[in-house]
């Protein structure tokens, strides 16, 4: 026999799972987009590259760690005003049950761009 207060208890289990695996999830999607903005702006501030690969250095690494519905969530730009290169990302991502609230954030990363120096000639 299954009492009423026990099924209650296995019902507010279940639900705090739910919230908890959402917050897991929530957390690794947001620290995939943050390093694939990290990346992106590392390889973009190279001297012989630029936003292009910026933005391409961000979606193949969204790609392969932030795939699925979540990872089509995610915006994200690249700009290069010649000193600085900049990417930034907007992204929503909903929560599993209609309690569970969505976690909308914007970020950025921003890194100094290489100079070409003139190479010295004895």
């Amino acid at each position: 026999m299954v009492s009423i207060s026990y099924v209650l208890a296995a019902a507010f289990a279940m639900i705090f799972f739910a919230i908890l695996a959402n917050f897991i999830v929530i957390q690794y999607a947001s620290g995939a987009v943050r390093a694939a903005l990290d990346e992106g702006v590392r390889s973009g501030a190279r001297a012989d590259a630029g936003a292009l690969v910026c933005q391409a250095t961000i979606d193949d690494v969204l790609v392969s760690v932030l795939g699925g519905p979540y990872g089509a969530e995610v915006e994200t730009a690249c700009t290069d005003d010649g000193d600085l290169m900049v990417a930034t990302a907007s992204a929503t991502f909903r929560g599993f049950a209609p309690l569970v609230p969505d976690l909308t954030f914007d970020l950025e990363a921003v890194a100094a761009r290489e100079q070409f120096v003139a190479p010295v000639v004895p």
